[in-house]
């Protein structure tokens, strides 16, 4: 049976998208939202700049598709993005998909988006087999990450700095600007999980 994995990442993704190198460098503390009164959090005086990643052993956003066969080997599945479900929209280049499964560096499956002409690596992502929680993500990558919805992933001036607020319904993101990640956060199965990491070249 074929598993088309990037039907979720373009489901999430489809308006635009408007998805291991672990650096932590914020000693700022994480705060998860509950009924207790809780210290105002910190907000960012200006847009955190992006960082284009680097993630197992792709640099993404210069890296191109040969370097991905030669560590992965060929792609399970290869498929031309519609159009609509472009994840960087507003770029004129055609987005091709990479499906790799069980990929053991990713201890999960691949998905790559390229560029159709440049065959440049623009997004990576990775569905982890382990159940990734919350705590999980933010022990593994820190404690710069923002919270947002799925309408706008770029991170604005009045941010708040390492807050969860309960009250945003899922699926949400934790945004890692620093690193180039952002962290898609759902509830399945009775409990909230890390569903997908996405590494991507530019804030999309």
């Amino acid at each position: 049976m074929k598993i088309h994995y990037f039907a979720l990442f373009t489901t999430l993704f489809s308006s635009g998208f408007l998805a291991n190198v672990v650096l932590t460098t914020s000693c700022s503390s994480s705060e998860i939202v509950s009924g207790q009164p809780s210290p105002v959090p910190k907000q960012s005086r200006n847009p955190p700049q992006w960082t284009a990643p680097s993630v197992l052993g792709l640099n993404v956003g210069s890296s191109v598709e040969a370097d991905a066969k030669q560590l992965f080997g060929d792609a399970s599945d290869k498929s031309k993005n519609r159009r609509a479900d472009k994840v960087f929209g507003r770029d004129s280049e055609e987005e091709l998909v990479l499906d790799f499964k069980n990929v053991k560096q990713a201890n999960g499956h691949l998905s790559l988006i390229l560029g159709v002409d440049s065959r440049i690596i623009k997004a990576v992502s990775i569905y982890p087999d382990n159940k990734m929680t919350v705590e999980d993500a933010i022990t593994r990558f820190g404690r710069d990450f923002y919270q947002a919805g799925y309408s706008s992933l770029c991170i604005s001036n009045d941010a708040t700095l390492g807050r969860i607020d309960q009250a945003i319904p899922y699926p949400y993101a934790l945004v890692f600007p620093n690193l180039g990640l952002v962290v898609d956060v759902r509830f399945e199965d009775n409990q909230t999980r890390v569903g997908r990491l996405d590494y991507l070249m530019k804030c999309p």
